[in-house]
């Protein structure tokens, strides 16, 4: 039981074919180059748009349920005051801080059973301009005698 060696050679540099360019030599244009970081720069900037467009999607989404959050305390304070006093003057003397919100309402139709009252918020919301820019909306909201 003998042990064979085989040697293996390298194979020498002129015997290895090549590929090379259309110039004879190896690697890549300057051409080719300029097209791959035109092609490369155009979709780095189409993500940096498509970027800042879902932050600000997002921040319209956050201050529009927060406003929507604001609606819906207004009401509930609103009814609760009427629970208590119905024939009361149920307006607002001063606006109420709810969160970075003021809200006022004030009586625009009364009766017997039900009043008619007209809610206005002001603060953050779509179309403010800036960090300190506010938004005024308002909308009509009906609060019936309690038991009725």
């Amino acid at each position: 039981m003998g042990i064979s060696l085989k040697v293996i050679h390298a194979p020498h540099a002129s015997d290895l074919q090549r590929s090379q360019g259309p110039s004879g030599r190896d690697g890549f244009s300057i051409v080719e180059l300029v097209v791959a970081m035109l092609i490369l720069t155009v979709g780095l900037l189409g993500l940096a748009a498509a970027t800042g467009h879902v932050i600000r999607n997002t921040e319209t989404g956050r201050v529009d349920t927060e406003r929507a959050q604001v609606r819906q305390s207004a009401v509930e304070l609103l009814r609760a005051q009427a629970a208590e006093s119905f024939d009361q003057s149920l307006d607002t003397a001063d606006p109420i801080e709810i969160g970075r919100y003021e809200v006022t309402w004030v009586e625009i139709e009364g009766g017997d059973n039900s009043r008619v009252f007209e809610i206005t918020i002001v603060g953050p919301g779509r179309g403010a301009r800036g960090p300190e820019g506010n938004v005024t909306s308002s909308f009509e909201y009906r609060v019936n005698r309690p038991g009725e």
